[in-house]
């Protein structure tokens, strides 16, 4: 799990973000905390919202092999060094519905993506609002 201060603005906080990382427990539980975040902050999670996913690989090669196998119709990928630390990040943007089928299957996939090169799949984000 990486403790990677992301600077919010004002707007961003009335918007509350909320955020995944490995470090909410991982897994379903995870996501199904962040879920019942999005909820509790009046989410209607029927409704599409921009989310972004976090993989981290080690070296810049891996990271844009990375981001070709999980480029699909619909998602953004960018490629960048890492906030802190020598990994490359590999941010993936989607708007999608928010609900733990979806977030399920986007952490394995991503995991997947990420293993062959020694990477780790940090987790996602999403806006309570769309």
């Amino acid at each position: 799990m990486r403790a990677v201060a992301r600077a919010v603005s004002v707007p961003a906080l009335v918007g509350l973000l909320v955020t995944c990382l490995a470090a909410c427990g991982g897994g379903a539980g995870g996501d199904q905390d962040v879920i019942d975040q999005l909820r509790a902050a009046g989410a209607d999670l029927s409704q599409p919202r921009d989310v972004r996913y976090y993989l981290y690989v080690p070296d810049e090669t891996g990271a844009r092999q990375v981001a070709a196998d999980v480029s699909a119709a619909g998602r953004a990928v960018s490629v960048e060094p890492a906030a802190v630390g020598s990994d490359w990040l590999v941010l993936v943007s989607e708007t999608v519905v928010v609900d733990l089928a979806t977030m399920q299957a986007r952490a394995a996939e991503f995991g997947e993506a990420v293993e062959r090169f020694g990477g780790e799949y940090d987790g996602w984000e999403a806006a309570a609002s769309p």
